[in-house]
């Protein structure tokens, strides 16, 4: 069987759901560009993910844990808040948006993960495996 590395963004999105199987991918999408973008704005966050502006306001109350059924599930499992929010001291009619230290916490782990490359199994394109 031919070997591949495993896609960056699957194993992201494999190990985050792993740590926090209620996010959805576009969740994950909103808590990876708030990590590498440290005090990014809510309508920054939606521009640059594409997502509309009321939908990031729900994403980022999930990864904060003020949304009230992902804050009873949370605290459920013993889980922190990924994200936390400030007023924005550049714009004081905007919030800006920081992981917490759970939240890097959960980017370090992806972030080692995918150092280690791991190897997945990829069949051949007619999907049969290699003659052995």
């Amino acid at each position: 069987m031919k070997r591949r590395s495993r896609d960056t963004v699957l194993q992201a999105a494999i190990l985050v759901r792993s740590a926090r199987p209620g996010l959805s991918l576009t969740d994950l999408i909103a808590f990876l560009y708030i990590a590498e973008n440290p005090g990014i704005s809510f309508a920054e966050l939606a521009h640059v993910s594409q997502i509309n502006k009321m939908t990031v306001s729900r994403i980022v109350r999930r990864l904060s844990g003020d949304d009230a059924d992902a804050a009873e599930t949370s605290a459920d499992r013993g889980q922190a808040a990924l994200v936390r929010v400030e007023p924005n001291v550049a714009d004081d009619r905007s919030l800006v948006v920081f992981l917490t230290s759970a939240g890097h916490a959960l980017c370090a782990e992806v972030d080692h993960s995918i150092a280690r490359a791991i190897q997945i199994e990829a069949p051949l394109s007619n999907g049969q495996d290699h003659p052995r």
